[in-house]
């Protein structure tokens, strides 16, 4: 299983506790360094970390049979960027695996609301959203542009739906499982 964008490992501890093999593979290796000093000495056996970037994962074609992209997808400026990092999914999981893809729908709360501002310049749904004085960078999707992201991939759309999230600053995700029918 390959959880991309795997961040400080809150999911790939999860994935750990049912998969054999966990790719944890991010683009930050303070994240990583994070999930190593978090996890425990039995799980990090299972959990191969793996410091790279969606747009060129460093994998063999075919070597997943899941892959989890959660909550990373938006962090990723420009289309044309999210429609390569989808790619890159898509030749790496095998004929007949399983794509989770998840991203931030835009819903701001009460005080929150104030945290996120339109990105100057940027595509529609391009935001800023700060984390304490930290301004960081998201795409917010609407759930048909994260279908048609995913299905530009030559990914096939088992379900798409809305779940609700207690974070404050968004209170709402998209959810997309496909499933991977062709290899490039």
């Amino acid at each position: 299983m390959l959880d991309l964008g795997a961040g400080t490992g809150r999911n790939t501890r999860v994935f750990a506790g049912s998969a054999s093999e966990v790719v944890a593979a991010d683009v930050s290796s303070e994240m990583l360094k994070v999930l190593s000093e978090s996890t425990s000495f039995e799980l990090l056996e299972r959990i191969h970390q793996v410091r790279c970037d969606a747009l060129h994962l460093p994998f063999a074609v075919s070597c997943f049979e899941r892959v989890a992209f959660v909550a990373a997808i938006h962090h990723i400026a420009g289309a044309g960027n999210r429609a390569a990092a989808m790619r890159e999914i898509e030749r790496v999981t095998a004929p007949g695996g399983v794509v989770l893809v998840t991203a931030w729908a835009l819903s701001p709360r009460g005080e929150d609301a104030g945290k996120v501002e339109k990105m100057a310049g940027g595509e529609d749904g391009d935001y800023i959203i700060r984390w304490g004085t930290v301004p960081r960078f998201y795409h917010l999707f609407t759930l048909e542009e994260l279908v048609e992201t995913v299905q530009s991939a030559g990914l096939v759309i088992l379900r798409s739906y809305k779940e609700s999230i207690s974070r404050k600053a968004a209170a709402e995700n998209w959810v997309v499982v496909a499933s991977c029918i062709k290899n490039s």
